[in-house]
């Protein structure tokens, strides 16, 4: 897919029409010269917008000691994109390069995770079906604090009672799917968002890539991938039952607490 460049958006424009562009808001649209179809799904927000990482800024991230955790320390390297890649390419020279994962800043900087991930959070990409950049920084905040939560009441963690309380949304703007979004159900409202209105974020994306050798984190059994590392367009999630709290130990009793206290 080729997007013509210059063209000023119209209100309902063709996919496959432009190159550069802007919203309502000013914000420029940047499309690289060839889009491969099978990202057709995805926003011209997220297609338009390169990464604006500098290899000094990795620097700064390294040096502050941010981003891997110390038992993973000399595992993996970080990558700027180049001008054509988007936070949603897969690898598509896997026979002459590793694949990576695609991470935001904020993750590191304002979330407080780290690579690797822990158990609970793949097991939330992974009923998600999503790419870690899949989520909205929103949505790791949620995922974080729960994690804190449950540490501070006693609970252990689960992906049930997590997902009896949230549900993962789909949202649909500038012609495709953007950034997910945990939204809680109905009387399950137990965290107030990160930030109500978070938007600069998007540009400040890139690579961590394992080192020759290594053993990834996100590999299991014979070597199979424990979530998606790349976007997902079947992304989803879906809600557990009360019997299925019913039947885990102290999974009824988490879900009281924390609408209780919180």
């Amino acid at each position: 897919m080729i997007r013509k460049k210059f063209i000023q958006p119209r209100e309902h424009p063709s996919r496959s029409s432009r190159l550069l562009g802007s919203t309502s808001s000013g914000t420029k649209w940047i499309f690289p010269d060839n889009i491969p179809s099978e990202y057709d799904w995805v926003s011209d927000e997220v297609l338009g917008t390169p990464s604006k990482v500098s290899l000094s800024y990795l620097e700064k991230l390294k040096e502050a000691k941010v981003v891997i955790r110390t038992s993973e320390e000399g595992k993996y390297e970080l990558v700027v994109p180049n001008i054509e890649e988007r936070i949603c390419y897969s690898n598509r020279s896997l026979e002459t390069e590793s694949n990576w994962l695609w991470v935001l800043d904020t993750f590191f900087t304002k979330v407080g995770g780290k690579i690797s991930f822990s158990n609970f959070q793949i097991e939330i990409l992974q009923e998600c079906k999503c790419a870690p950049s899949q989520l909205h920084p929103n949505s790791w905040s949620i995922i974080r604090s729960f994690e804190l939560v449950c540490d501070f009441l006693g609970f252990q963690l689960s992906s049930k009672v997590f997902f009896y309380l949230f549900k993962l949304t789909i949202q649909k703007m500038f012609n495709g799917r953007t950034f997910l979004s945990f939204r809680a159900f109905p009387g399950c409202r137990i965290f107030s968002l990160f930030e109500d209105s978070y938007h600069d974020f998007k540009e400040m994306y890139f690579k961590i890539r394992p080192l020759p050798g290594v053993t990834l984190f996100y590999l299991g059994v014979e070597k199979k991938k424990r979530f998606h590392i790349y976007w997902n367009y079947n992304a989803s999630s879906s809600r557990p039952s009360l019997d299925d709290l019913m039947k885990m130990v102290g999974g009824l009793e988490a879900v009281a607490a924390m609408r209780r206290r919180l």
